[in-house]
């Protein structure tokens, strides 16, 4: 009952407004395929943001290394500056 009156508001809708039947407006609830494939995008999209996320946090990693092994070269230099004089 409550699919056919969906349907039925829904030819009266798109008689008033002359919609295609290709184009016209949703006011039912959709198939469940529809609802899994949205779920399906979102986690892809949850999916794209978390390695986004890690990518970021690797190349601060590999910055801070650079910067410790450029700090570790120049206290060597220093050291051995000392040293020699």
């Amino acid at each position: 009952m409550p699919q056919a009156r969906c349907r039925t508001e829904l030819i009266h809708i798109m008689k008033l407004f002359q919609f295609s039947p290709y184009r016209s407006i949703k006011l039912c609830k959709p198939p469940q395929i529809l609802t899994l494939a949205k779920q399906r995008g979102a986690t892809m999209i949850e999916i794209l943001v978390a390695v986004l996320i890690l990518s970021f946090g690797l190349l601060g990693m590999a910055a801070l290394l650079t910067r410790a092994l450029q700090g570790n070269q120049s206290s060597m230099q220093r050291s051995q500056a000392t040293m020699l004089a």
